[in-house]
């Protein structure tokens, strides 16, 4: 039977314990966490939630020291911790202790919000989970356990290293007819071969690519696609994928 430990990346930019949202939280990432939890195949593992800690960040939130809470039990073995992962296991605190959720801190984001680098944090704790595979997954995907059921399934049956969910509504922008990593169960074996995800996707603050639609934009992102064609060609061949 596959094993799925399921990443997901969650941060409320410059928040302090202060100021942080804990109702945008609580609809945002715990409900959705909780659902899919609730409903999953004994498959998923469980899930870590990759916080950003990187001092000067843009996406971090305050950081502080712990000082003896028994369920701080964080995958980085760190005392420090966030007011996203200071909540998620006020809402989660048996999951925690059990480790079925796994919060973890992240110090080298980089300057992409959707962090190439915080994905492969996630990914190093799913490995260390014995993981065969993982499911990197945004909250804002509504996903359930039928729903990465017949994630599974279509990956079994179709003998992909990579599957993602096709979003609704999404099918008519070329990059979204590929899978993304907002909802996507990848091999961890191929991925190893590659490095993971390249943190050069999350750009260098000055190279810009011109585009008709919204003229110059950073170089960033797309570290999906961008593992996948370092896969193929690593391998000699077109990596299998496909949609749900």
């Amino acid at each position: 039977m596959k094993k799925i430990f399921a990443v997901t990346r969650s941060f409320q930019g410059r928040a302090t314990f202060d100021s942080f949202d804990l109702e945008k939280f609580r609809k945002g990432v715990v409900a959705p966490i909780r659902k899919l939890l609730s409903s999953a195949s004994p498959e998923l593992m469980g899930i870590t939630v990759v916080s950003c800690g990187e001092l000067g960040s843009r996406y971090a939130e305050e950081v502080r020291l712990d000082r003896g809470d028994p369920t701080t039990a964080y995958a980085d073995d760190s005392e420090d911790f966030t007011p996203t992962m200071h909540y998620l296991c006020e809402a989660f605190p048996d999951e925690v202790k059990s480790g079925r959720i796994v919060p973890h801190l992240c110090r080298d984001w980089g300057l992409n919000g959707g962090s190439g680098t915080a994905l492969n944090a996630g990914i190093a704790v799913a490995r260390s989970r014995g993981a065969t595979d993982a499911l990197l997954w945004s909250p804002e995907i509504d996903l359930d356990g039928f729903m990465l059921k017949e994630m599974l399934s279509h990956k079994e049956r179709f003998s992909l290293k990579l599957v993602g969910y096709l979003r609704n509504r999404w099918h008519q922008r070329l990059q979204w007819q590929f899978a993304q990593n907002t909802c996507a169960i990848w091999d961890l074996d191929t991925l190893a071969a590659v490095g993971d995800m390249n943190p050069a996707c999350n750009g260098d603050g000055v190279t810009v690519v011109n585009t008709p639609e919204f003229g110059d934009v950073p170089l960033a992102g797309m570290e999906d696609i961008e593992a996948y064609l370092r896969a193929s060609k690593h391998f000699g061949e077109f990596v299998r994928w496909g949609n749900v």
